[in-house]
């Protein structure tokens, strides 16, 4: 007997992510877009004395839990083998055109570059590839310090359309924690 259809779809839409290339390099960086935004914002995010703040925001992230599933939904072989994502995963996205609405939608791919865990430190990352509608990199750092966490996300991302197509539509639709500084 085969498998049902939407496994099937999910199993072929993984092997579609593990085959994109990346369009980014963590040490090396890549070709900049030529419509691009650099955001680097920090947050104080208050008292965290024993570390229990840092160690659920770890797990969500592990967990590729970083965004409300209403803005973009992830999958990918991470969620089907029931583990934590690591360094190389892909992470299959699917995020709605019109917010909020279940249709219609559209995947993109990008692959977990840095994951780094120390008691008060934790940093991941990914990069774009080339079924990720956009091109760049994307981390964020939680640190506790003397009791206190705070949050950095820093990012070089820009639009894989053409510049015409890029702005302004899309910049109100990319997710983010804040607004880019100038936004």
């Amino acid at each position: 007997m085969s498998p049902p259809r939407r496994k099937l779809c999910v199993v072929d839409r993984i092997a579609w992510a593990e085959s994109a290339s990346p369009t980014w390099s963590l040490t090396e960086g890549g070709r900049r877009p030529a419509v691009c935004w650099d955001d680097d914002v920090t947050a104080e995010l208050g008292p965290d004395p024993d570390g229990l703040r840092l160690a659920l925001l770890a797990e969500r992230l592990k967990s590729g839990l970083y965004y409300p599933p209403e803005v973009i939904e992830f999958s990918g072989r991470f969620r089907q083998e029931g583990r934590p994502l690591r360094v190389g995963d892909r992470i299959l996205q699917r995020a709605p055109l019109l917010p909020f609405a279940p249709w219609p939608f559209v995947w993109s791919v990008a692959e977990v570059c840095v994951m780094e865990e120390e008691p008060d430190r934790f940093l991941f990352g990914y990069i774009t590839t080339t079924r990720h509608l956009g091109r760049g990199i994307w981390r964020v750092e939680a640190r506790r310090v003397e009791g206190r966490l705070s949050l950095r996300v820093w990012s070089t991302a820009g639009p894989g359309l053409p510049p015409l197509l890029a702005r302004p539509p899309l910049r109100p639709m990319a997710p983010a924690s804040c607004p880019a500084e100038g936004d």
